[in-house]
């Protein structure tokens, strides 16, 4: 018999679009954290928890960026009804934490779960925004790449013509 519904636990996190119930389902598992590195669970056991947890964060934080907004909502007639981080018990290093998570391609976030899962190891959220911030940084780079070749491409011509407005500039 197994204690932890794994199935129900994935299909909730899934499924829901209220962030209490994310956040209460973010808390149990890493409460499961815990007490399973204090019991000495096995590592399978651990590495579990910690991809169900990684899942339920990714979850929080598309939410999160779905429905928080930065800054002063100017314009808002009924700002009664903007949720808030103070609201919903979030910290905003918390909040940004969670939303570099989302971020991460679906493709990727998927494998790396398969990996640890596969390896036994254990994901953590300092290990996931790390992984953020590199692709993150990787998709800058790309897009810099991208402008220095449309520089390259607007001076084709004769090297002979390039060369000589060269040497004009030079001279000059």
């Amino acid at each position: 018999m197994e204690l932890v519904k794994w199935d129900e636990i994935r299909h909730m996190i899934e499924t829901s679009k209220d962030i209490e119930v994310l956040t209460t389902i973010k808390n149990k598992l890493r409460a499961y954290q815990v007490l399973a590195e204090q019991s000495k669970q096995s590592a399978e056991v651990q590495s579990r928890i910690a991809i169900y947890k990684a899942r339920a964060d990714r979850k929080c934080g598309e939410w999160l960026s779905d429905n928080i907004k930065v800054g002063n909502p100017h314009g808002k007639v009924n700002c009664s009804d903007m949720v808030q981080l103070k609201d919903i018990n979030i910290t905003r290093k918390e909040s940004s934490r969670l939303q570099k998570i989302a971020e991460i391609p679906e493709d990727r976030f998927e494998s790396i779960l398969l990996e640890a899962e596969a390896e036994t190891k254990k994901v953590t959220n300092n290990m996931l925004v790390r992984i953020a911030q590199e692709t993150d940084k990787a998709n800058r780079r790309q897009a810099d790449r991208g402008s220095e070749i449309k520089d390259i491409e607007i001076r084709k011509g004769d090297f002979k013509e390039v060369l000589s407005d060269v040497m004009t500039l030079t001279l000059s």
